[in-house]
C-alpha cells in the first residue's frame, strides 16, 4: 500500500513539474527585466530575440486601445537595454507619475503575421 501512494504522489510531482513554466534563459518571461531608476524606467532584454515594448500608467492601461507594434522606437535588441524617462509614459489624463504609482511594461517579441504573445511587467515607483 505504501508503494502505491509513494508512486501516485511521485507522478503528481513529475506532473507539476512537466506543467510549470521554463526555466529557459530564451523564456521571454523570464529574461525580460524593468525596474524604476532615477526617473526613468530601465527594460533589460537578456534573451536572444529582439522585443518590443509599450509602457503605460496602471490606470491609463485599464482604459488604452492599443495593439502590439513592432517598430523601430519600441524595439530592444537582443541582449541589451532601454531607459524610458517618466515624462515618456501615458499617464491617466490630468495625472502624472509620482512615488509609488505603478507603470505596467507590456513586451512581446515579432510574429509572423500572427498576434503575438504578450507579456506584462509591473514596476512601482
Amino acid at each position: 500500500m505504501k508503494t502505491l501512494i509513494y508512486s501516485f504522489i511521485t507522478i503528481i510531482l513529475l506532473l507539476l513539474v512537466s506543467c510549470s513554466s521554463s526555466t529557459d534563459p530564451n523564456n521571454i518571461q523570464s529574461s525580460v527585466q524593468a525596474i524604476s531608476d532615477s526617473g526613468q524606467i530601465l527594460i533589460i532584454n537578456f534573451s536572444d530575440n529582439d522585443i518590443y515594448f509599450a509602457a503605460f500608467e496602471s490606470n491609463m492601461a485599464a482604459v488604452v486601445n492599443w495593439s502590439p507594434l513592432c517598430n523601430e522606437e519600441n524595439k530592444i535588441r537582443s541582449n541589451s537595454s532601454r531607459r524610458i524617462n517618466f515624462s515618456k509614459i501615458e499617464c491617466y489624463p490630468g495625472s502624472t507619475l509620482k512615488t509609488g504609482d505603478r507603470v505596467i511594461i507590456y513586451y512581446w517579441q515579432k510574429s509572423d503575421g500572427t498576434n503575438p504573445e504578450v507579456h506584462s511587467k509591473v514596476v512601482i515607483l
